[in-house]
């Protein structure tokens, strides 16, 4: 479930410059993948509490993950790279810091080994 969560975060990341519909099927499959790692979570806890707060913190970036690009997607339809009017100067930035939070997840969960 970790390794099906990282590819669909990865595939998100990479359609960022997409129409939003390419960006919404993208949304879609990430919020599936997080599903499943949270349903796998609940149904079975780890006894492990460092475990626990790394996976806490990835489906954590995950989910800010979703609602950004959910958010890119209603605010420029032509996607994010194309020059849009529609979103705020500063709304790279914030992507930027979103994509570091996510990147210091994932480095959270190597470093436990999962993957």
């Amino acid at each position: 479930m970790v390794a099906t969560l990282h590819r669909t975060q990865a595939d998100l990341i990479a359609d960022v410059g997409e129409s939003a519909i390419v960006v919404l099927a993208a949304c879609d499959q990430l919020d599936q993948a997080i599903a499943d790692l949270r349903g796998w979570m609940n149904d079975d806890p780890c006894p492990d509490p460092g475990l626990t707060r790394c996976l806490g913190g990835l489906v954590s970036a995950c989910s800010d993950l979703w609602t950004l690009m959910t958010t890119v997607a209603q605010m420029a339809p032509a996607g994010m790279d194309a020059g849009s009017t529609h979103l705020p100067a500063s709304f790279g930035r914030y992507v930027e810091g979103r994509v570091d939070a996510l990147a210091n997840a994932w480095a959270d969960i190597r470093r436990v080994g999962l993957i």
